[in-house]
């Protein structure tokens, strides 16, 4: 393997490099450097890029969604009271 002479300037680099691009992100971001942030981050990147490039129209998507969760939520709250009154399990 590698003597030590090798691998200590190797493993400073990296750890710097490490601390830089941690602080590099927060600066950019105002978010922590954890997975699901950045995870979040690139997929919504990447879903975006790739919805304009398909001429997805994402905020009429966003609307008709945000309906059919009005729609279910209503439907929902006219179910409760017959079930109450039918005695479904």
């Amino acid at each position: 393997m590698f003597s030590w002479d090798i691998m200590e300037p190797f493993t400073y680099f990296i750890s710097y490099s490490t601390v830089f691009m941690a602080y590099c992100y927060y600066v950019l971001r105002r978010h922590d450097m954890k997975y699901m942030n950045l995870s979040d981050y690139f997929y919504l990147k990447i879903l975006h890029r790739l919805l304009r490039k398909k001429n997805f129209d994402l905020v009429r998507y966003n609307a008709l969604k945000n309906e059919i969760m009005i729609v279910e939520h209503d439907l929902q709250r006219l179910k409760d009271p017959l079930d109450r009154i039918i005695g479904s399990p």
